[in-house]
């Protein structure tokens, strides 16, 4: 969440929110409804669940069946049988892979 707060402040990105879920279980219900729709109020029409850890390990799929009310996509790393990527150099290149993937979203001019 703080890479990517730091990042969206790097990039001078105003028109992507960022919300820290910090308890997953049980979901805070109200709370994840508050926010649905005070961001479909102002607009909103894509949803992402982003993590550091694969696609096929993380929180993703979990909120995915949670959360019906709008469509999520999950921005991760691909799936893989480890959540360490084996060296800091790979780890580096796929969280870039996922800043990449969460800044190309804004409809501002995004440098990466």
């Amino acid at each position: 969440y703080y890479e990517l707060v730091n990042k969206r402040k790097e990039l001078g990105v105003g028109d992507i929110a960022l919300i820290r879920v910090e308890q997953l279980y049980p979901l805070p219900e109200n709370q994840v409804q508050f926010l649905i729709n005070k961001y479909l109020k102002q607009g909103v029409k894509s949803w992402h669940w982003v993590q550091e850890e694969p696609k096929n390990m993380g929180a993703g799929n979990y909120i995915k069946n949670k959360i019906t009310q709008v469509k999520i996509n999950i921005i991760a790393q691909p799936e893989s049988a480890s959540p360490a990527a084996g060296s800091s150099q790979t780890h580096l290149k796929r969280i870039n892979s996922i800043f990449d993937e969460v800044f190309a979203l804004s409809k501002q001019k995004v440098q990466l």
